[in-house]
């Protein structure tokens, strides 16, 4: 029986302050600005505001390498360039590289600066009409027909999201969960069938954002 990957696997987000991303900014990407943490769910964002404009830098969650992160900078690069305005891309550090290493309280971290596009998360608004979920859905459909020709060598990537890895997400995390009987509940639901893993069927492709 395969070993469960996300057993013992380190998940806790960055936690640096502001000034630690203004400083990582200005050293390893050459630009200046004011850091403000505008939250993440794995990793840890932050716009840099300055006279040389408004950029997103992006420090990655120590459970993603390298090969990873460039599957993310690459699908960003295909997706924009078939959705002009619309994509985020990644900018070269001082030396070139669109992946800066660090050290930050004795332990490495990678870095990344985006370009940054203004408007507000919908997360902000406590009513959303039914054409704003519609506009959603629709720029949904559009990055993920865009994605839709993107391959790299880390698409096959091991994925918290990918549906038929449930059983393994909720053995690994279920520990955390702080009562017994909800702990317990989870577990009996994904065994009892009531949250059965999807099969994917046969010859349909599989999309490196969410595999299944």
């Amino acid at each position: 029986m395969p070993a469960n990957p996300f057993l013992r696997r380190e998940w806790r987000a960055p936690r640096l302050r502001a000034r630690d991303a203004a400083r990582i900014a200005r050293e390893a990407f050459d630009v200046s600005g004011d850091a403000e943490d505008v939250g993440s769910h794995q990793d840890q964002n932050f716009r840099i505001s300055g006279p040389a404009g408004t950029y997103v830098l992006k420090i990655a969650n120590p459970a993603f390498g390298c090969e990873e992160l460039d599957l993310q900078n690459q699908a960003m690069h295909h997706a924009a360039a078939r959705l002009c305005g619309m994509v985020q891309v990644p900018l070269p550090d001082r030396d070139g590289q669109e992946i800066s290493t660090f050290d930050h309280d004795g332990r490495e971290y990678h870095a990344r600066l985006l370009t940054y596009l203004s408007g507000v998360p919908l997360r902000a608004f406590g009513y959303l009409a039914p054409s704003v979920l519609r506009d959603a859905g629709r720029v949904a459909g559009q990055v993920a027909a865009a994605l839709g020709t993107f391959t790299h060598p880390a698409a096959d990537r091991v994925l918290a999201w990918d549906v038929q890895r449930l059983t393994d997400v909720v053995d690994a995390f279920a520990p955390y969960i702080r009562h017994p009987e909800h702990r317990g509940a989870d577990r009996a639901h994904v065994r009892g069938g009531r949250v059965a893993p999807a099969e994917r069927p046969r010859n349909r492709p599989a999309s490196p954002g969410h595999p299944r």
